[in-house]
């Protein structure tokens, strides 16, 4: 795997194996942790690739027990998927089908000006913006200090708040 797996890339392989049958049904699969070390991702990247392929089906967890191919996996198998064909061979396709093959691939609008990467599963620490995130920390602790200075002078008796010239406010 390269420099910068994500879980992405580690839901794909798996994936693709499990399809290929390398992982037969029942069959348990490396564990988030071993992978993890195998791969040197962290195991929250291996975990989100885990969830990705029990969402679809494809493997079952149980607390404390490694990860396996789903079982269920073995009857989708065994079914031959059925599309309706022509005397030709080829696959039968809606009037809508037909329509949408016709009219090419379709242009995806691109997002200008997008400065930050939120894709699922992959860290992009160098596009986050630290700066401003310090700077509104910062402002806010500011602003926590001064709540909490407000809330012990209204606490206290009028007398004994005085400014620095040593007149009462």
């Amino acid at each position: 795997m390269s420099l910068h797996t994500g879980a992405k890339d580690i839901w794909r392989i798996l994936r693709e194996q499990i399809v290929s049958r390398a992982y037969l049904p029942n069959e348990p699969i490396p564990s988030s942790r071993a992978l993890a070390l195998e791969l040197d991702v962290s195991r929250t990247t291996v975990s989100a690739a885990y969830e990705q392929l029990v969402a679809e089906g494809y493997i079952e967890v149980r607390q404390g027990r490694r990860p396996r191919v789903a079982a269920s996996l073995a009857i989708r198998w065994r079914q031959k998927p059925s599309a309706p064909r022509n005397e030709k061979g080829e696959i039968h396709l809606p009037e809508f089908g037909k329509r949408l093959i016709s009219s090419g691939p379709v242009a995806l609008p691109t997002m200008r000006g997008v400065r930050i990467n939120f894709r699922y599963g992959e860290m992009a620490s160098r596009d986050f913006p630290i700066a401003a995130w310090k700077k509104a920390v910062q402002s806010q602790r500011a602003l926590s200090d001064c709540a909490r200075l407000s809330r012990v002078i209204s606490g206290a008796p009028a007398s004994s708040i005085a400014t620095s010239s040593g007149s009462l406010s």
